[in-house]
């Protein structure tokens, strides 16, 4: 089986990859992904796999945090790390 190819740096998706993937990858061992499943049902549970977002909510979730999810400061996330995160995630919409 060939490994899946790595996203090209500086992406949305190398953006997730390294900064959310721990939590929100697909998963029993991602506590974000366990926790969206468990509150919200199984289709919201995997972030890349949601057809619901907007840009502007992942912005602003990612910023203030919501519920066990930490805020992201500017120092963790710069502003355009995060537009890049927030409309890799919005493109399924």
């Amino acid at each position: 089986m060939a490994a899946a190819p790595k996203p090209e740096p500086g992406s949305g998706a190398d953006i997730f990859a390294k900064q959310c993937s721990w939590c929100h990858a697909p998963g029993v061992d991602h506590p974000g992904t366990m926790q969206l499943g468990a509150t919200r049902g199984e289709d919201f549970a995997v972030l890349e796999e949601r057809e619901d977002l907007n840009a502007d909510y992942v912005k602003y979730i990612v910023r203030h945090g919501l519920n066990a999810m930490p805020p992201f400061k500017p120092t963790a996330i710069t502003d355009a790390e995060l537009d890049k995160l927030a409309n890799y995630l919005a493109a399924a919409d």
